[in-house]
């Protein structure tokens, strides 16, 4: 069924007004008017906000628009055209064209930023290295990030520069524009950032960025050189007093500091000149004239650090620091009762002063002054129980007092405190040995050797030991190590070539006396002992060559009668007569060289000079059975047959076991009867 056509009242083409009346006319008009007018303010913020496009042109506008229509209708990322800063009291508005520049004084707020989200909801700033993610708003402070990079330039972060920091415009999670951030670092930031520290490493190297700023601050140099002073880094404080004074000739800090670093460094030659130029600069100044004395000192030159000392005493006479080390400059000088008068004054004003209390115990066992030793050593251990050396110099001083049990327990106490301590065990080893513990002191001898396998000292007690115990091989042994490690050393070989001779081994004993005497031994004995092994050797010149070198040096009756009986042996009969002959002036009231000078003379053939010799013998030695006995061969000789038979009836008298005398006793009277029958032959009648 076709729809019912309703045709509208009024008009040629049927279509009539729509007309409002009363009320309801009205209200439309007002609506109407409305929407019109927010469109119209719509459509005039719109313009407005296009054309404040970001540089104020028509083309900026056209830009703008673009960027609305990206954002709000293909839904892409906004664009970012300013960020209002109020900086210090003062307005700035910034683009990713601009850079914000700080110190660490500036504090800044992001007062408000544009983009083409007008809300803004989805939108943050965030400064690099001050923010939490959305500073908008929030008071930020230079300092923070200046702080941060001064860290990171010691190493402190992860490294950045100046240059690397930004403010990022972030929509939701992605950066949609940057704008840099210029931090500047002066010399005053590295400055106070030293001092804020408490790490000396920290210190160090911001003053040293400071001091690469500027070169010239000597104040922040001074202070980089004291901490280098302080901890013992002398080069480093060297070289920055240097610049110091280059920057500043004349600064009297800088040069009392560089050559404390060059006298600690024992560069006392560098510290001297410029100790020398403050006191010229500063005569009244007691520690500059006591820091010479010590400069002097250190080069050797006591008498000079002695005239500086007692310079700086009348300045200064209650400072016992300097009257400590006039006392000490006393004593290397050898004036030890001048160096005791000194500390005895000091440790009156300071009496607990520790270590005025070890010099007096040393100056004292220096001087042999052993009980006052003792007493101030025994000082020192009630106030320092745990003092391993000061018990180690008291047992010195027991053991030079002869009271060796004291020795020992000191020695022991100090090697209780300190059991590395080798001079103290060695000392221990002696002490055993005079008192004849061995085993003990050889133990403590190897103990040394443990820590110092080449202390020469110790071997050769070990070794002098073992020759006394006549353990020859474990003596050789030693020798032969100490002659390794010690190869100029004389007493070596002579004690190698000893234990060689107790061996029999003859050939390697007289080798290592004559390499004693080669390297300058001026031991007579070692002659001896080589003119002995030259003997075993069958080297009887040579032998007799060392006997003469000994009697040269150093005569005596023993070695002339050697050296007499070798002659002998070679029938050089001259040289054994002036043998006997000194034998005889070192020692006239002596049987023994007459009797040999007899010996002599008899096989010379000089029988008035033999029987001569004897009876000179036989009157410093009347019971000497064979003086009797050659005599009377010399009486025989000269057919002096009674003489001969009372001195062969002596010597049997005197020695009943001597066959030659019992046999020539009835010769001689045969031979007495056969001259006096002769006699009366010659004499009687035909």
């Amino acid at each position: 069924m076709p729809a019912e056509v309703m045709s509208l009242p009024g008009g040629s083409d049927g279509m009539k007004d729509i007309r409002f009346h009363g009320p309801e006319r009205g209200a439309a008009v007002l609506r109407i008017i409305a929407v019109s007018a927010a469109a119209v303010a719509l459509v005039l913020v719109a313009a407005a906000y296009i054309l404040s496009g970001p540089n104020g042109t028509l083309s900026g506008a056209r830009t703008r628009a673009g960027n609305l229509f990206s954002y709000y209708v293909l839904g892409n990322p906004p664009h970012f055209y300013w960020l209002d800063v109020e900086m210090n009291g003062k307005e700035l508005r910034l683009s990713t064209k601009d850079v914000l520049e700080i110190t660490y004084r500036d504090e800044f707020v992001f007062r408000g930023l544009s983009t083409d989200d007008l809300t803004g909801r989805n939108v943050t700033v965030d400064a690099e290295g001050l923010g939490t993610g959305n500073d908008l708003h929030v008071l930020l402070k230079g300092i923070g990030l200046v702080d941060r990079i001064l860290v990171s330039e010691i190493g402190g972060l992860e490294r950045k520069t100046v240059s690397d920091y930004r403010i990022r415009i972030r929509y939701g999670d992605a950066d949609i524009a940057h704008i840099p951030i210029r931090v500047a670092i002066t010399p005053q930031d590295w400055l106070r950032f030293a001092r804020s520290s408490e790490k000396q490493s920290v210190q160090i190297e911001s003053l040293k960025q400071a001091i690469a700023l500027n070169r010239t601050d000597v104040g922040v140099r001074k202070m980089l050189a004291g901490i280098y002073l302080r901890s013992n880094r002398l080069d480093e404080a060297a070289a920055q007093y240097a610049e110091i004074l280059q920057l500043k000739p004349g600064d009297r800090g800088a040069m009392a500091d560089l050559a404390t670093a060059y006298m600690r460094k024992k560069q006392y030659d560098r510290a001297l000149p410029l100790w020398q130029d403050l006191v010229r600069t500063a005569p009244k100044d007691a520690s500059i004239h006591a820091n010479l004395g010590v400069a002097y000192g250190g080069l050797g030159e006591w008498e000079k650090a002695i005239e500086s000392y007692k310079s700086a005493m009348r300045l200064s006479p209650d400072n016992q620091a300097i009257r400590f080390r006039l006392g000490e400059a006393f004593e290397k000088t050898g004036r030890t009762e001048k160096a005791l008068e000194q500390y005895s004054i000091v440790i009156q004003k300071e009496p607990g002063d520790e270590q005025v209390m070890a010099a007096l115990a040393g100056a004292f066992l220096r001087m042999k002054r052993y009980d006052d030793a003792i007493r101030w050593f025994r000082e020192i251990v009630k106030k320092q129980p745990k003092n391993a050396s000061a018990y180690a110099n008291l047992g010195f001083a027991f053991g030079a007092k002869g009271q060796t049990k004291e020795e020992m327990e000191a020695y022991k106490k100090s090697l209780s405190l300190d059991p590395k301590n080798a001079v103290a065990r060695y000392n221990l080893g002696t002490a055993l040995e005079k008192a004849k513990r061995y085993s003990e002191a050889a133990e403590e001898y190897r103990e040394v050797l443990k820590a110092r396998p080449d202390d020469t000292d110790a071997l050769q007690r070990l070794a002098d030991m073992a020759l006394r115990l006549k353990q020859y091989d474990t003596a050789v042994k030693l020798y032969e190590k100490i002659a390794k490690i010690q190869p100029s050393r004389p007493t070596a070989y002579a004690s190698l070539g000893y234990a060689y001779g107790e061996l029999k081994k003859y050939k390697p004993s007289a080798e290592a006396y004559e390499k004693a005497l080669r390297l300058g031994s001026k031991d007579p004995q070692i002659h001896q002992n080589l003119a002995f092994a030259y003997e075993k050797l069958g080297r009887v010149k040579d032998a007799i060559g060392e006997y003469e070198k000994m009697t040269a040096l150093q005569p005596s009756v023993e070695i002339l009668g050697n050296l007499a009986s070798h002659y002998v042996r070679e029938k050089q009969y001259d040289k054994a007569v002036k043998a006997y002959s000194k034998m005889i002036e070192m020692q006239p009231k002596k049987a023994a060289g007459y009797s040999g000078l007899a010996y002599v003379y008899g096989l010379k053939g000089d029988t008035d000079h033999q029987i001569q010799s004897y009876r000179q013998a036989l009157r410093y030695d009347p019971e000497d059975d064979v003086a009797h006995l050659g005599l009377g061969e010399a009486y025989e000789k000269k057919q002096m047959y009674a003489e001969a038979l009372k001195a062969y009836s002596t010597a049997y008298e005197l020695n009943p076991d001597s066959t030659k005398a019992a046999r020539k006793i009835p010769q001689m009277k045969i031979r007495m009867l056969q001259e006096k029958h002769k006699e009366a032959g010659e004499g009687g009648k035909p």
